[in-house]
C-alpha cells in the first residue's frame, strides 16, 4: 500500500521536484557517495598531502585531486539549490509544493548545514600565501 502522498496528484510548479520522484532518489544516491568521499579524502589530505603542496603550490592548478574537490564542491551547491526545489511532507501528511514554505521549511531545516558543508574552504585559502604576501610579511618584518 503506497503512502497517502503518493495517491494524490499535486500541482507544482514546473522546476519543483517530488521528493519521491526516481531523479530525487538518484540525485541522493550521487551526494551520499560524495560525502563519503569527502569524509575519506579530506583527512588523507590533511594528513598526507598538505605539506608536498606547500613545496610547490603551482602544482595544485593541475593536481587531479584540487579538480575532483572542485567539482565535489560544486555538487554540493547544486544539491542547495535542488533542496530549495523538492517537495516534503507536512505533519498532516500532506505534499507541500509551495516555493515559499519549501523555502522556509529547508532554511529551518538543513540548510545551515548543507550550506557550511558545501563551503569551499581550500579554495578560500588557496593562494593566501602567495609571494606578494610573503614578501609584505617580510618588508613589515625588518
Amino acid at each position: 500500500m503506497l503512502p497517502e502522498y503518493k495517491l494524490q496528484s499535486p500541482r507544482i510548479h514546473k522546476w519543483t521536484i517530488l521528493h519521491y520522484s526516481p531523479f530525487k532518489a538518484v540525485w541522493d544516491w550521487i551526494i551520499l557517495l560524495l560525502v563519503i568521499y569527502t569524509a575519506v579524502v579530506t583527512p588523507y589530505m590533511a594528513a598526507f598531502l598538505l605539506n608536498e603542496q606547500d613545496r610547490d603550490p603551482k602544482s595544485r592548478y593541475t593536481d587531479p585531486l584540487t579538480i575532483t574537490d572542485l567539482i565535489v564542491d560544486i555538487m554540493f551547491i547544486i544539491d542547495i539549490l535542488i533542496n530549495f526545489r523538492t517537495t516534503y511532507v507536512n505533519k498532516n501528511d500532506e505534499v507541500v509544493s509551495h516555493p515559499g514554505k519549501i523555502a522556509v521549511h529547508y532554511f529551518k531545516g538543513w540548510f545551515l548545514i548543507d550550506v557550511v558543508a558545501a563551503i569551499p574552504f581550500d579554495l578560500l585559502l588557496w593562494g593566501s600565501e602567495t609571494d606578494e604576501v610573503s614578501d609584505l610579511k617580510d618588508a613589515l618584518h625588518h
